[in-house]
């Protein structure tokens, strides 16, 4: 376990502010779900991310979609890329989201990019393409991103109905 030597006193409501440090390092936000873990003597503080726990079904769902349109398609928390279908998944898949793609979850943006562009999707990863974006907000939250791009072809409004649709499903399976 790595010390920091930082030292914090909780207030009288019983708060503890997190030293900025520690948040920069560890990508934690206003509104982010922080999970408590006690072992022993130790109290461990978790990010927590409703997607996470549904990587699994997210995988499934993104295979899917896959299948049939032939369009690469991620899912991605606020963090990290949990879910990757199409060419070169493993370059893709549990890598850490670019700074613009964390705007666009925090703005809640919806998007279809049907010209070429830049799509910046890791913080290494920069591609031409057209695509399509849409936050997925869960009781009020923004919590992630689906996103479907396209090198070769580009998208229509019928590719965004499809990031809508997926959305919206797992909205509604999250809120339950």
């Amino acid at each position: 376990m790595q010390q920091t030597g930082m030292v914090r006193k909780i207030d009288d409501l019983g708060r503890l502010v997190l030293p900025k440090e520690i948040r920069k390092n560890l990508r934690i936000r206003n509104g982010d779900y922080l999970e408590f873990i006690m072992q022993n003597e130790y109290l461990i503080l978790k990010k927590h991310s409703k997607l996470k726990d549904l990587t699994n079904f997210s995988q499934e769902l993104v295979d899917s979609v896959y299948q049939f349109l032939k369009h690469d398609i991620f899912i991605a928390d606020k963090d990290k890329i949990i879910a990757y279908s199409g060419n070169d998944k493993k370059k893709y898949l549990g890598q850490e989201i670019s700074y613009d793609l964390e705007n666009a979850i925090q703005r809640r943006e919806s998007l279809l990019e049907n010209h070429i562009k830049y799509l910046s999707i890791t913080k290494d990863i920069i591609i031409n393409c057209s695509y399509v974006r849409d936050s997925i907000i869960v009781e009020g939250d923004a919590v992630g991103i689906i996103v479907m791009f396209s090198e070769d072809n580009k998208l229509t409004d019928s590719d965004m109905r499809v990031i809508k649709i997926l959305s919206s499903f797992l909205n509604k399976y999250l809120e339950n």
